[in-house]
């Protein structure tokens, strides 16, 4: 959790300006392997008040194959703030050099947050990286925040996040084309075709080559030309290519008309459906309707056969038939000039079937997917009877049944009735499919409609797991090797990070970010009941999760014939400075023996606590000194000893009191242990369980 999140509820804001969090674009063929180099991270139109900006908190991904993350350094568009008004910041760079992760955050600390923060353009955070390879990388950004505070209220600033890339290898961004007409083309007059909105970020442009669409090519090195045309016609197709000094190209086209005088429109129509029936809605399309001139069409008139006209200023128009019969559709278009085209079509109004239900659309998403995630058919169904169905309705891919829904109940309305199929593609053997939709009806009258094929569904390889080993008893370290956990797509897209989290039944045990869909994820086996258990892992995606399964067994932990004792020897009093030496002996079965992980913890009176360095003076045996303060050491200490061996644990308690100088000259009065000082061990101890001492940390964000 960051500080911002502790200290505030950031409020939404619209902000005045557009503020941009960007990251930059490093191209230099020159930054070689094993170089040293850093980027910023800018904010660029940050207010003006009240939109000033006191914090802020980003994620910051990138390639650790690539770049290793070496060192996250505070930018100082807060800190002059902070230092300008007499305050301070409070700035935190995590980074996870293995997975390319940086996570961040900065906030002025200052008594009270007064309307002036940062605004305008600055660096916010330095990220310093050892270059490990020739590649490139994205370096992208997520949970971004720019916070205003006044007061106690903290606003949200809203922004645009860009991010950038690094590139030690050739690259070059492909150009942007775009160009204008300008006069409308008509017959022996010049044309000029401008090409200077076309722009190439990362060099020039070499050259630009015209298609004008009537047979004649060019090729230029300046972005405007004239041409004439020599008959009328069109819709003529202008294509610009445009090449950058890279060697990379990009193209933009449009379609022109070229006239001799002002010409009458064409009309053009469409209807759907191609089959209406007496009651249906027919929707009639002018959109293909044009003037070659380029003028505006000014209106629509219809004349439906029937009886009925109709005159609108958009392309389309609703008409209903109330009888059987073919009937003459006349479209006149009209352009600004009011000369006029018309066009007609007949039109076959059929009397409806009693019972007729049809498939009109079949379409999957995701159209890609991984064995065993769920994929979502949407069918479209339609009731051209004059009775409400009861229909069943069956998906397949290719010939196998995909989902069978029973007891579909359709209304007799004007528009589709939609049905969402949920299938299960656990076990479906990887490769393309094609998918088709069947509507029964036992009464259908007319079951030519009944059947469709739709689109075509690819299906993935599963995500598999292995775990290594794959029994064990309590405490055993596990490696869960991952692969397939990709985000589906048909073609393959390049891999971006995704986050698998893992759990242990039904314990959340960590998480790991992948780039490529394979992972490799060690933990030790938690506290559970010999027998079989279940690792699994999941990876969160729209619309349906990745997610795989293996089995560990746990085995019951090693017999009490495998015995691990540890014993702490240490004087029982010392006097401010003094040297305390401490022993520690390791025993397995009876025996002295030398442990895998060994610690040993000193908790001081105060509360704090300190690791002694264990040293081995022979097999099993350990030395550790602690060097007694002058000031402010008397009380009682306690020391805490861990070790482990082949997952078996143990733990040891000693302690030793500090007493004040001044019975140096009594010493031969004190006893080995007194009855204070077993008391002040039993409290310290107390102390320690009470702040968890005596049980792993568990860190919310581990640095390595």
């Amino acid at each position: 959790m960051s500080i911002l999140s502790l200290a505030f509820a950031p409020r939404p804001v619209i902000a005045t300006n557009n503020a941009i969090i960007s990251a930059p674009n490093v191209v230099d063929t020159h930054i070689l392997p094993s170089n040293v180099t850093t980027f910023a991270i800018n904010v660029a139109n940050v207010g003006p008040s009240p939109e000033t900006l006191h914090a802020w908190q980003l994620n910051l991904y990138l390639n650790p194959g690539i770049l290793k993350i070496t060192q996250v350094i505070e930018g100082p568009a807060l800190s002059d703030i902070a230092n300008a008004l007499g305050g301070s910041t409070l700035f935190t760079g995590k980074f996870n050099a293995t997975t390319g992760l940086v996570q961040s955050d900065d906030l002025i600390v200052v008594s009270n947050y007064p309307d002036a923060g940062f605004v305008g353009n600055g660096t916010i955070l330095y990220v310093k990286v050892q270059v490990l390879a020739l590649g490139t990388t994205s370096l992208v950004m997520n949970n971004t925040s720019l916070i205003s505070i006044a007061g106690s209220t903290a606003t949200e600033i809203q922004h645009t996040v860009i991010n950038g890339l690094f590139s030690n290898i050739p690259f070059n961004i492909a150009p942007t084309a775009s160009f204008t007409v300008s006069p409308m083309p008509t017959v022996g007059n010049p044309v000029q075709f401008d090409a200077s909105a076309s722009y190439d970020p990362d060099g020039s442009i070499a050259k630009y080559s015209w298609d004008f669409g009537d047979g004649n090519h060019t090729s230029v090195s300046l972005p405007m030309i004239d041409h004439t045309y020599q008959t009328v016609g069109g819709p003529l197709t202008v294509v610009l290519t445009i090449t950058d000094n890279g060697g990379a190209n990009a193209s933009a086209q449009k379609s022109i008309f070229v006239a001799a005088v002002n010409s009458r429109p064409i009309a053009v129509f469409t209807f759907t459906p191609i089959n209406p029936m007496v009651h249906q809605t027919v929707t009639f399309n002018a959109t293909g309707s044009y003037d070659p001139d380029g003028d505006f069409i000014f209106a629509y008139y219809w004349d439906f056969g029937d009886g009925f006209s109709a005159v609108n200023g958009a392309p389309t128009v609703q008409h209903m038939y109330n009888l059987p019969g073919d009937f003459n559709v006349t479209l006149t278009v009209s352009d600004s000039f009011m000369l006029r085209t018309s066009v007609s079509k007949s039109i076959s109004i059929t009397q409806p079937s009693l019972h007729d239900v049809g498939v009109i659309f079949v379409q999957a998403y995701p159209t890609t997917a991984l064995s065993g995630q769920p994929v979502n058919i949407n069918v479209r169904l339609v009731n051209q009877g004059t009775f409400n169905e009861t229909v069943d309705l069956t998906v397949y891919y290719d010939s196998h049944v995909a989902v069978t829904i029973h007891g579909i109940n359709i209304p007799v309305i004007q528009y589709p009735y939609y049905v969402n199929a949920v299938w299960d593609t656990s076990g479906v053997i990887h490769g393309n499919y094609a998918l088709s939709a069947t509507v029964f009806l036992s009464t259908d009258q007319n079951p030519s409609n009944n059947h469709l094929t739709g689109g075509q569904v690819t299906i993935l390889p599963p995500p598999v797991l292995v775990v290594t080993p794959s029994s064990g008893p309590i405490g055993t370290m596990v490696l869960v090797h991952g692969s397939g956990f990709s985000i589906p797509t048909n073609p393959p897209q390049p891999e971006y990070p995704i986050t698998v989290e893992l759990s242990f039944d039904d314990q959340f045990v960590g998480f790991i970010t992948s780039t490529n869909g394979t992972f490799n994820f060690v933990f030790n086996i938690p506290l559970s009941q010999p027998g079989h258990h279940l690792i699994h892992a999941l990876a969160g995606f729209f619309p349906s999760p990745i997610e795989a399964s293996a089995n560990f067994t746990v085995t019951p932990q090693p017999s009490s014939s495998s015995s691990l004792t540890l014993m702490i020897s240490v004087g029982s009093i010392y006097f401010p400075g003094d040297k305390a030496t401490v022993f520690v002996l390791s025993s397995l079965n009876g025996s002295p023996t030398q442990m895998q992980t060994i610690q040993l913890k000193l908790l001081v009176p105060n509360g704090t606590s300190t690791s002694l360095t264990l040293t081995s003076v022979s097999p099993g045996l350990y030395k550790a000194s602690y060097n007694v303060p002058t000031t402010g050491s008397t009380g009682t200490y306690a020391l805490i000893a861990t070790a482990k061996i082949n997952g078996v644990n143990a733990t040891s308690l000693g302690n030793f009191e500090v007493k004040p100088t001044w019975l140096q000259a009594n010493s031969h009065a004190i006893t080995a242990t007194s009855i204070a000082g077993a008391i002040g061990a039993v409290s310290i101890v107390g102390f320690a369980w009470r702040k968890g001492y005596l049980s792993k940390r568990k860190d919310e964000f581990p640095i390595p």
